[in-house]
């Protein structure tokens, strides 16, 4: 292709709480293929980006990133669900 220059980069994804797997994801509002796995790493246009995370159960809470991906480099988004919910400790 003639004048083809491509301007992207790359998202990489990391969490330790297997609750996430299967998650979906947006990028700029619109849902990707991909669900969450580990090591999954999508491409997308070097620049700003709009990341939502949306939660797989009602225990926890969507998550939202402003991110900003460079020139054929790694980005990598943490995923953190935060929990709807909290740890009770009853002493009789």
């Amino acid at each position: 292709v003639r004048n083809y220059n491509p301007n992207f980069g790359f998202i990489m994804f990391e969490y330790s709480n297997n609750e996430f797997d299967g998650t979906e994801i947006y990028v700029d509002g619109k849902k990707i293929p991909e669900k969450l796995k580990d090591g999954l790493e999508i491409v997308v246009g070097s620049g700003s980006h709009d990341i939502e995370i949306k939660s797989p159960s009602k225990w926890y809470s969507d998550q939202t990133k402003k991110i900003t991906v460079a020139y054929r480099e790694n980005t990598t988004v943490k995923v953190d669900l935060p929990p709807k919910f909290s740890n009770v400790k009853i002493s009789i």
